[in-house]
């Protein structure tokens, strides 16, 4: 028998799952309309290849031309995406040079979080144009954010604190007392002119920023509270830190391409069990992120003995504190090596201190409370273990595509995870029972779209994976092989 890539191949007719941006896909009934796929532009999916030892099912109408042809590869996709992105960055431009700050941000944002999800495609590291444009949008924006003289509300967190970098240490004037009798804490919330400067800048440059957290606030706080507090036992304080990551944005990407609530990086994301690939990232699930900082934070505390000194360290890492303690002589809480931490965590225990006052005493820091709030988050948990399209879900769940979306952040493509067993899946509250009972009576090939590749002699799966736009580690995942 013939191997195919190492492997036996049963039979020359191979499947490719490959759901087309745009195309339609049955319902979860024989009578049901058609599902429209996601609208918000996503890499298109790579084809999937599997051996079958029998007839497999496959969509039951014709699918559309799905498949890249031969002439196409990778750099078809990462263009498209990149054009988008460039799309978004002359936008940015074109309104800084027009006055129109709002616009500008937005632009700057937008081609951000564009080029960093490309970031998790197979080989875009070797990728000129990609890299080039990175630098450039990253460069113009904080070029931008230091001459602006208010930050809109939109603006992320990590742009705020090296916008507040910025400014951290200069006209320190002297000391005035804080509006409030600041309470004691676990977490010392000390007042300083490193402090009060941050908290003046929060009510000249970000007044609007720190609105738009205390509007996100009601929808998270619930869940930090019973993590983070009751599970861990971690100081209440300690929740506001979140505001200082990411806004409370689950869907948050710094320039230093760390995800999520937490903003972790992909290597301090696996320490602490948060794992992703093309199809999924954790680290912008908000209740497996928050476990994940929460323990994270646990264990910087019990290694420093101090909350200044742990928050630091989830900053710099726990060396460049001892590093900086070394420097000092091997010894000193946070205010007594602060100058011998890198520039950024110099202001980061400053600036927590800051938002943390000024989101528990909104009215005393003169912030504008929000008009509206977001409710409570609240979900049933479905488990799903196999590929699953989104818009199915959605339809079995009794409501849109957009909510799925927005209650799964962690899921990056049109399906649930390849190859992975009881993948969570969370839908509106009250909804599993009819979640189970529908999703039961639909086609396995009504739940996700199928076209057919026919193997050549002497093919291999690299041979295919590159027809396709993906790596065969992709292509090998996602068939199991």
């Amino acid at each position: 028998m013939k191997r195919f890539n190492g492997l036996r191949r049963r039979s020359r007719q191979v499947l490719l799952c490959a759901l087309p941006l745009g195309w339609a896909l049955a319902g979860c009934g024989t009578t049901a309309p058609p599902i429209a796929s996601a609208p918000k532009p996503v890499i298109p999916p790579p084809a999937v290849v599997q051996t079958a030892p029998k007839p497999v099912a496959v969509a039951p109408k014709p699918a559309p031309t799905v498949a890249p042809t031969a002439a196409d590869d990778r750099s078809h996709i990462v263009a498209d995406k990149i054009e988008l992105a460039r799309n978004a960055y002359l936008t940015a431009l074109d309104a800084e040079a027009q006055g129109d700050t709002t616009g500008s941000v937005d632009g700057f944002e937008t081609a951000i979080e564009l080029l960093t999800e490309l970031g998790s495609y197979p080989g875009i590291e070797q990728n000129d144009q990609f890299s080039a444009l990175l630098r450039s949008v990253i460069s113009d924006y904080e070029t931008y954010i230091t001459e602006v003289n208010r930050l809109e509300p939109s603006t992320s967190a990590y742009a705020l604190r090296r916008r507040f970098l910025q400014e951290s240490d200069t006209d320190l004037a002297a000391l005035r007392p804080p509006p409030v009798i600041i309470p004691r804490t676990t977490i010392p919330l000390d007042w300083n002119i490193y402090v009060e400067r941050n908290v003046t800048l929060f009510q000249t440059r970000a007044r609007g920023v720190v609105t738009g957290w205390l509007a996100r606030k009601p929808a998270y706080w619930p869940m930090f509270e019973r993590i983070m507090v009751k599970e861990y036992g971690l100081p209440p304080e300690l929740l506001h830190l979140a505001m200082i990551e990411s806004g409370l944005k689950p869907t948050a990407q710094s320039w230093a391409s760390a995800v999520g609530m937490w903003q972790f990086i992909r290597a301090t994301g696996n320490m602490v069990n948060l794992h992703g690939n093309w199809w999924y990232d954790e680290r912008r699930d908000p209740e497996k992120a928050t476990r994940g900082a929460a323990k994270h934070l646990k264990e910087l505390y019990q290694a420093t003995g101090d909350w200044h000194l742990a928050l630091a360290a989830y900053n710099c890492g726990l060396g460049g504190v001892r590093r900086a303690q070394r420097m000092n002589g091997g010894k000193g809480n946070f205010w007594e090596i602060r100058r011998y931490l890198p520039r950024e965590t110099q202001n980061y225990v400053p600036i927590y201190i800051a938002a943390s006052l000024m989101t528990m005493y909104p009215a005393e820091f003169g912030v504008t409370m929000p008009d509206q709030v977001q409710p409570e988050l609240v979900y049933d948990v479905v488990p799903i273990s196999e590929s699953v399209d989104l818009a199915v879900i959605a339809q079995c769940a009794g409501t849109d595509l957009a909510t799925i979306r927005a209650l799964n952040p962690d899921i990056l493509q049109w399906c649930t995870p390849p190859g992975v067993r009881n993948y969570p899946v969370k839908i509106p509250l009250g909804q599993a029972d009819e979640f189970a009972r529908t999703y039961a009576t639909v086609a396995a090939s009504s739940r996700r779209a199928f076209v057919t590749h026919r193997v050549g002699r002497g093919e291999t799966l690299s041979q295919v994976a590159r027809r396709y736009g993906v790596t065969p580690a992709v292509l090998a995942e996602v068939n199991h092989l």
